[in-house]
């Protein structure tokens, strides 16, 4: 939010959040909720960031797909099985970039 406010050259209508592992996570609570870093979060502002989570709305990442397609949101699913949770292999990381890429362009 504050680089929206202050660089009036980005577009508010073209921005895109994304991460991976616990990045994906703090992803989903940009969207869901404005975080700032100048202040420590109050115990209000922790519960209410848990409310917001996609983890009490949704149990695993699957869950959260199926919840996000239900609901009509342009979600795509990667699965790669031949790979751990890094995603560490090339092929595997080139096909995310490439899809993340695709993504990005088809809906931004």
């Amino acid at each position: 939010m504050a680089a929206l406010q202050s660089d009036k050259t980005l577009d508010p209508k073209r921005l895109a959040v994304i991460g991976g592992s616990h990045g994906g996570f703090l992803s989903c609570h940009m969207i869901g909720f404005h975080f700032s870093y100048d202040n420590i979060p109050t115990a209000e502002t922790l519960a209410a960031m848990l409310q917001k989570s996609p983890i009490t709305h949704a149990a695993l990442g699957l869950e959260l797909y199926k919840v996000l397609k239900s609901r009509g949101s342009p979600v795509r699913l990667l699965w790669f099985p031949e790979d751990g949770h890094s995603l560490s292999r090339v092929d595997t990381q080139v096909d995310c970039f490439l899809n993340t890429v695709l993504w990005l362009n088809q809906h931004l």
